[in-house]
């Protein structure tokens, strides 16, 4: 199995420009040439630092794209984290994790839609199973406070349906229908989903 994580981590603020720029080149190359075209030596002439350089954070090309994931993850969480934890009813907090999942602003369209279709989800599978993870002991609280009647395993197994379901058409506008998450009536859609699960009066089965 390759070696995935970074062989040094960036202490210094020379060294964090580095592997900033080594992600940027990396992120650019992935969406304008795709996987083939996003080698080790184009990203170190894009980035303007030596194959040798490049080498000492990351061991090689699957480390680079989970590096890449894992910043536009990490600014997932974190914004996601302050929409829910934000202030304002439960409603209006949800309506801003909505707002977060569809953002452009959280690495960009062309980035994500090329993580997506581009790289095996096993380069990386610590890294979407931790964020998957943090996502969720996010949104416990929300869901609670969305749904307080319901028993805690009834309402875990409904929010993985609402999670999933929103994570799931997310992904898949990406892919085919990018400018569709700036509509607005698109994230009216995606609130309904969450809620209807919650709203619903027959009890699910966790498990």
């Amino acid at each position: 199995m390759p070696e995935l994580k970074p062989r040094r981590r960036p202490s210094r603020r020379s060294s964090q420009s580095i592997v900033t720029a080594i992600l940027d080149a990396a992120s650019e190359l992935l969406v304008g040439r795709g996987l083939d075209g996003m080698t080790t030596n184009a990203i170190a002439e894009r980035a303007g630092v030596s194959v040798g350089s490049l080498y000492q954070y990351f061991p090689n090309k699957q480390a680079v794209c989970a590096g890449i994931a894992g910043r536009v993850n990490e600014l997932l969480v974190d914004e996601l984290r302050a929409a829910v934890e934000g202030e304002g009813d439960a409603g209006g907090r949800l309506d801003a994790a909505i707002g977060v999942i569809c953002s452009m602003t959280i690495g960009s369209h062309e980035v994500r839609r090329a993580l997506l279709e581009q790289v095996p989800r096993t380069w990386d599978e610590a890294g979407i199973l931790r964020t998957e993870q943090a996502v969720a002991e996010l949104l416990d609280p929300l869901f609670e406070a969305l749904a307080p009647r319901l028993a805690p395993a009834d309402r875990t197994a409904r929010q993985r349906v609402a999670t999933f379901g929103v994570r799931g058409a997310v992904q898949a506008l990406l892919l085919h229908s990018p400018d569709m998450l700036a509509r607005p009536e698109v994230r009216v859609w995606m609130r309904e989903m969450v809620l209807a699960p919650l709203s619903s009066d027959s009890p699910s089965r966790a498990g």
